[in-house]
């Protein structure tokens, strides 16, 4: 068995489990190295995903890979949080609700950074430099 294919079947459950609880995944590798290294940070993201759901039922939640095209080093994955409407009011809202998310994320292993986007909402997390994938 490959690296990359003991990797994506480590992965396999936290994917499952994620996307019962409302998050797609969508990444490659890397992020399925992530969740398989970090076992706490699905456990995070469930919460996250509650948190979030709970106050807006018609999000869209996705957790991505994110690379900076203009500094290849700085990789992280992402949750996305997007609205199928979002005006002024909702938008605020949903930003003190993505505050308090990101005190859930915090907490994960591997989960060091969050902010949020003006286009949609989303948390993302630069990987802790003990796994050896910091961005700097």
């Amino acid at each position: 068995m490959s690296a990359q294919e003991s990797c994506c079947n480590a992965a396999e459950p936290a994917v499952r489990d994620l996307l019962r609880f409302g998050i797609e995944v969508e990444g490659g590798e890397e992020l399925l190295r992530t969740l398989s290294e970090c076992p706490d940070l699905p456990v995070h993201l469930r919460g996250a995903a509650n948190l979030i759901l709970n106050w807006f039922p018609d999000a869209r939640l996705s957790l991505r890979w994110y690379e900076d095209p203009e500094k290849p080093s700085d990789q992280h994955p992402i949750l996305c949080a997007s609205l199928p409407e979002l005006n002024e009011e909702r938008f605020q809202h949903l930003c003190r609700v993505i505050d308090d998310a990101n005190l859930v994320l915090l907490t994960a292993s591997c989960w060091t950074f969050a902010a949020l986007g003006s286009d949609e909402g989303f948390l993302y997390a630069d990987l802790d430099e003990d796994l050896g994938w910091s961005d700097s």
